[in-house]
């Protein structure tokens, strides 16, 4: 069973939070027994990673709330949808866990329906609020599973990956979102740029950098932008070469996710 049995972890930290502060408990009773699958981090350091990424900040009043997310199935529609696309784009197995979301985020809350999600080759994380729709739990799980589909795919080292790996990822994953689900539950702050801006864009930030290692200053500054960067600068540009692609070579969404990165980029450049 892909889905991992984070319920049982959530029950136990209700039930231990008023004995240790709310930050310890987590730890203990959710970031410990994740550790294992990120070959045993420090659950301490795993915590603060889930907590940049939208996991649940723990509180000493938050049992009425995490038990009234422990009511919903999402267990059951995940599974559900993760089977179907596995099937429709013959991905790899994944081992998927359930969290509830930081609703007192406000980006988490107005960018991103009080959703979010981490991918990796063999595992992917959602964070849920008690409210997300099917359409939009169907979006970001396609979104984190198609990342999954092609790190496996294109297996190296973590820190090996490069700026353009992360363009195509993110660009594959915003198309394939728009196409099964629709554009009003896809990501809304990247827009399809007029070829124009997005080659002008390209030319003057992403291109002389392409080949930028994820843990160089400058990825991630290309990716989400600063003062002088559009925001989200690589997920627009990424969105687009996905799209110019698509007119041009018209391929199914199984042969997107498999597309080598450097001959999505030639097509671009030619």
């Amino acid at each position: 069973m892909p889905i991992q049995p984070t319920k049982d972890w959530l029950l136990q930290y209700i039930q231990k939070n008023k004995d240790i502060s709310p930050f310890t408990c987590q730890e203990k009773t959710i970031c410990a027994k994740l550790s294992p699958y990120f070959d045993s981090i420090d659950p301490e350091l795993l915590q603060h990673h889930l907590l940049h990424y939208g996991l649940f900040v723990p509180t000493r009043s938050d049992s009425k709330q995490l038990l009234n997310w422990l009511d919903c199935t999402y267990d059951k529609l995940v599974g559900t949808y993760y089977q179907k696309l596995k099937k429709r784009w013959n991905g790899p197995s994944v081992d998927i866990f359930l969290f509830p979301s930081d609703t007192s985020s406000r980006e988490l809350t107005e960018t991103f329906g009080g959703c979010a999600g981490i991918s990796y080759p063999t595992k992917i994380i959602l964070f849920l609020s008690d409210t997300i729709s099917k359409k939009q739990l169907l979006a970001l799980l396609a979104h984190e599973y198609s990342h999954s589909v092609r790190l496996q795919h294109f297996a190296k080292p973590e820190l090996d990956y490069i700026l353009l790996d992360a363009l195509i990822l993110e660009g594959i994953a915003e198309y394939l979102v728009r196409k099964l689900v629709g554009v009003e539950y896809s990501n809304q702050t990247i827009d399809l740029l007029e070829e124009r801006e997005a080659r002008h864009l390209y030319q003057k930030w992403v291109q002389p950098h392409l080949n930028i290692k994820r843990d160089h200053p400058t990825h991630d500054i290309l990716m989400y932008g600063n003062g002088r960067i559009r925001k989200n600068l690589g997920y627009h540009i990424g969105f687009f070469l996905v799209h110019h692609y698509m007119q041009k070579q018209k391929l199914t969404e199984k042969e997107l996710l498999f597309v080598n990165p450097n001959d999505l980029i030639s097509e671009w450049n030619s």
